[in-house]
């Protein structure tokens, strides 16, 4: 009774109040008996790439991008693909290997997607280009010539901190770049050019593999 334990008449006010706010608000308490709700997937994408990003967001995934504490060019290879597939195994590892540095969630499935990428015509590749001045000359010796693009991916699928899949894939694919325009030129076309080379160097190939 109120009358005795004038407490109590608050503690049902701020009951009853509570009731109200969460009708108010359809906030609806799960039985005991039912399974939690599954928790979201995080996704990491552990790549600086534009055209990496670009292809996520048009998937209409939510993501973030976690830039890899590693240096690439320490890893040298006589094959490329070979190359490729350590550098992104290597991205994910040092992701994968420090949670807290890349802030993994302990408690939901999360994915790591680690990737590169590489132009290579005869014996020679291409990969970043440095500068403008690196770029035309990569534009120099690719244009109208077949070369060959190739992207390596690893990913793994996280629940709790643990990995339990792993996946790894390359694929190739054959690039030809056309224009009539020199590259030595100063026109707005050879500067649009030199742009879109130097993306293409980090975009998706055109089969949407990375």
């Amino acid at each position: 009774p109120t009358a005795l334990y004038p407490e109590f008449g608050d503690l049902i006010v701020a009951e009853k109040a509570i009731l109200e706010y969460t009708r108010s608000m359809a906030i609806r308490f799960s039985s005991p008996n039912q399974p939690p709700p599954p928790q979201p997937v995080h996704i990491i994408l552990a790549s600086q790439s534009i055209g990496r990003k670009t292809l996520l967001e048009k998937l209409g995934l939510r993501f973030r991008v976690a830039v890899a504490r590693i240096d690439e060019e320490a890893i040298q290879e006589k094959d490329p693909v070979i190359m490729l597939k350590k550098r992104a195994a290597a991205k994910l590892s040092e992701i994968i290997d420090h949670p807290r540095v890349y802030q993994i969630h302990d408690e939901a499935k999360t994915i790591v997607i680690a990737a590169d990428s590489m132009a290579i015509l005869g014996k020679k590749t291409f990969g970043k280009s440095r500068d403008r001045d690196h770029t035309k000359e990569m534009l120099k010796a690719l244009m109208d010539r077949t070369h060959i693009f190739i992207t390596a991916v690893a990913i793994d699928v996280l629940d709790g901190g643990v990995v339990i899949k792993q996946w790894e894939k390359q694929q190739e694919t054959s690039v030809t770049l056309r224009s009539s325009i020199q590259p030595n030129s100063n026109s707005t076309s050879t500067a649009t050019t030199l742009r879109v080379l130097q993306l293409a160097m980090r975009l998706p190939t055109p089969h949407g593999i990375w």
